[in-house]
């Protein structure tokens, strides 16, 4: 099929016009109609040309068209071979005109994109759920679809839809207060819009507990009563019980408005629970069943109080319930006076005379009762009466005696002692006899009385006073002297007592009394050994005698010197002496100074040092100490000297060599070259080789002993700085 239309004649061409179908759309099919329309723009020809089409640079797909073509004729072509184009997509198509004769080729083709949209595809919506409208949060998906999401809609009753702007997959509410259901529209492409599946949330709503009317007192049992549930709305799931004030609770099967209870034996609890479908439980109001137990009187405590200013409780235990008022009686219960107080404690206070008191208790309802009464009783004031002691001064720890107490009234609570007559000890004796045995410093004794829950008195205060133990102390002073030339004194220190007398002795056996009470007693130019005591007695306590003390003319210093040593030759040894004032030493001539008690020591060979040692009496004594030498061919080489003339460091210097004089020594360069030789070498090598100056640098020596095998070698480093 095609259609000519007329136009300005220009020049001979034919070119593509416009491409007529197919166009985008949905659903496109396997058999879809060909058409674009092309212009003859040259001059009018009757002819045959070729159209063609290709899809997406497939196969072309090639006509002829054959008429009469007038110049700038638009002819409109469908092609009679169908193109399927069924599969969802997007289609390039070509279309193109080919006449032989033409000379431009340049608008013979012309291109257009056809798109296929597979239908759309609504999907499905999730999140079906119940929530309360006491508050709620959530969230509806979309899943399952095909296209775009055009917008959500939510509706109150699936009738009336409201616009969400939301072109996602997911559709959140929060705080919906009725049911509401939700839908996505979905469009693929040009493809019609389409609702998806209806998601319904519904709400519950909130319940509310109400109000428990019905609250009662009982006393105990038996009872009975109801309870009544007003202004709740929802559901009543059950009602609940606690006995322990609302701790714990227990469930109870009862979905009606009342609550019944009968013959309760303890306060009760009651609440109702309410429900509205996911929401959670509202609870109703409490209400209280009280019930109190039977009226117990219980039990007043008897007490015991002084008659002097007391003043405490009497104290009610074991009742039930509350104390209305007390009462109180001076005539073991025969009449009772009232006293106002609701206390389970009652105060009391200077009450002269025994009493009975009982409280009057009642339980809530219940009838009052009384309780077993208790009875103040009331104690006379303790008389402390006196003690004495058998002795008043004593030995210290060599003592014994007894203190005795008489005329006192009461209890004896117990003793006690002192050593400073303020902080007392107690001492754990109820009788009115007091012994004591070796008491060690003047201590003070009292006697505690007591009379029941009167305050204590305390008796009289005894002293038993102490003289210390005589104690013999020590003598001191020289104990060895020079005979026949002497002179001195010895005294006694840290002794207690009285010095009786001195007594002295030539043979330890019998001693013979100076009549001397002096701490001291001297001597002088005594020819022999003599022995001395004194004789000490402290107060009432008995005399004692010090150790003999014995002054020996065998004296003489004793001298402590330094033990025998080995040194390597060359080496020192410090000598050391001790025990007197003035000291002598022989071969002086190896000693730094030979007047001295440590003199320094420097033998070439082994030497045996004397020394005499003369102490302030100017008595004196000998002895000797052995210095031994070795020689261990143990020297101090430096590796480095500096012969700069500047009068340091100026030689090669082995230290200690100068005891060895069997030595040879051997000097080399770096070449082996012999720069230096010589026997006995007197540490005088100043770094040159027949009087000419070696050039700074390393050196090696050898050096050896005729008398030993001793070998050392090494290097030296010659550094002039020149």
């Amino acid at each position: 099929m095609f259609v000519s239309f007329s136009g300005l004649v220009k020049a001979q061409d034919f070119t593509a016009f416009s491409a007529v179908a197919p166009v985008t759309g949905c659903s496109l099919s396997s058999t879809e109609t060909m058409e674009f329309a092309f212009r003859n723009i040259g001059p009018t020809i009757n002819t045959s040309i070729n159209v063609s089409y290709q899809i997406n640079g497939g196969t072309p797909v090639t006509e002829v068209v054959s008429n009469n073509f007038t110049t700038g004729a638009i002819t409109a072509y469908s092609f009679s071979v169908l193109a399927n184009l069924s599969a969802p997509g997007t289609y390039t198509i070509t279309f193109y005109t080919d006449y032989s004769a033409e000379t431009n080729r340049n608008n013979d083709t012309l291109r257009t994109t056809v798109i296929n949209y597979a239908p759309t595809v609504a999907g499905s919506t999730s999140g079906t759920m119940a929530v309360c409208s006491s508050g709620n949060t959530g969230a509806v998906s979309l899943s399952g679809h095909l296209g775009s999401i055009v917008r959500w809609e939510q509706s109150p009753n699936q009738s009336a839809w409201s616009n969400i702007t939301n072109t996602t997959t997911l559709q959140t509410y929060t705080n919906l207060i009725a049911t509401t259901y939700y839908r996505a529209i979905v469009q693929n492409g040009v493809c019609l819009a389409l609702p998806s599946t209806i998601t319904t949330i519904t709400v519950d709503q909130a319940p509310v507990g109400g109000t428990l009317s019905g609250s009662a007192q009982h006393c105990f049992t038996p009872n009975t009563g109801s309870m009544t549930l007003s202004g709740q709305s929802g559901t009543i799931l059950s009602w609940e019980s606690s006995t322990d004030g609302g701790t714990a609770w227990t469930g109870i099967s009862n979905t009606t408005t009342t609550q019944t209870y009968s013959n309760l034996t303890q306060t009760t609890l009651y609440k109702a629970r309410m429900g509205s479908g996911v929401c959670a439980v509202a609870l109703s109001t409490i209400a209280t069943i009280t019930i109190h137990p039977l009226s117990v009187g219980g039990t007043v405590a008897s007490e015991t109080a002084c008659i002097a200013g007391n003043s405490g409780t009497m104290n009610l235990t074991g009742n039930t319930g509350s104390v209305m008022f007390w009462e109180t009686s001076t005539d073991g219960g025969s009449n009772w006076a009232s006293v106002t107080s609701t206390s389970v404690n009652l105060p009391y206070s200077n009450v002269s005379q025994e009493t009975l008191y009982r409280a009057n208790v009642k339980s809530g309802t219940c009838v009052a009762s009384y309780s077993a009464a208790g009875t103040l009783s009331i104690d006379a004031l303790p008389v402390a009466g006196s003690i004495s002691s058998t002795s008043s001064k004593v030995c210290a720890n060599l003592n014994e005696g007894a203190i005795v107490l008489a005329g006192q009234v009461g209890t004896i609570q117990k003793w006690e002692s002192s050593i400073d007559n303020s902080n007392y000890t107690a001492i754990a004796n109820t009788s009115t006899n007091l012994p004591f045995t070796n008491i060690a410093a003047t201590t003070q004794y009292r006697a505690v009385i007591v009379n029941g829950t009167c305050p204590v008195t305390y008796t009289n205060v005894v002293e038993i006073s102490t003289d210390p133990q005589s104690k013999t102390g020590k003598i001191t002073g020289d104990s060895i002297i020079c005979p026949k030339f002497n002179e001195g004194k010895i005294a006694l220190i840290n002794y207690v007592g009285d010095i009786v007398n001195w007594e002295t002795s030539t043979d330890n056996s019998t001693f013979t009394d100076t009549l001397l009470v002096a701490n001291f007693i001297d001597f002088k130019n005594l020819e022999s050994t003599t022995y001395y005591r004194a004789n000490i007695k402290s107060g009432v306590c008995a005399i004692a005698s010090t150790p003999v003390f014995t002054l020996s003319t065998t004296g003489g210093p004793k001298i402590e010197l330094t033990q025998d040593t080995i040194i390597d030759v060359g080496d020192e040894a410090q000598l050391t002496a001790g025990g007197g004032v003035t000291y002598f030493w022989t071969y002086n001539e190896t000693l730094n100074d030979s007047t001295i008690f440590n003199p320094i020591a420097k033998p070439k060979e082994t030497t045996t040092y004397y020394v005499t040692v003369i102490d302030g009496k100017q008595c004196q004594n000998k002895d000797s100490v052995t210095v031994t030498v070795v020689f261990n061919y143990i020297f101090k080489i430096p590796n480095l000297f500096t012969p700069n003339g500047d009068g340091y460091n100026d030689f090669w210097e082995v230290k200690n060599l100068e005891h060895y004089p069997n030595n040879e020594l051997y000097i080399h360069n770096r070449n082996g070259q012999e720069v230096f030789h010589t026997t006995a070498y007197q540490n005088n090598w100043d770094g040159s080789t027949n009087g000419n100056k070696l050039p700074d640098g390393a050196y090696f020596y050898t050096l050896k002993f005729s008398d030993n095998d001793k070998l050392l070698r090494g290097s030296i480093t010659i550094l002039r700085g020149e």
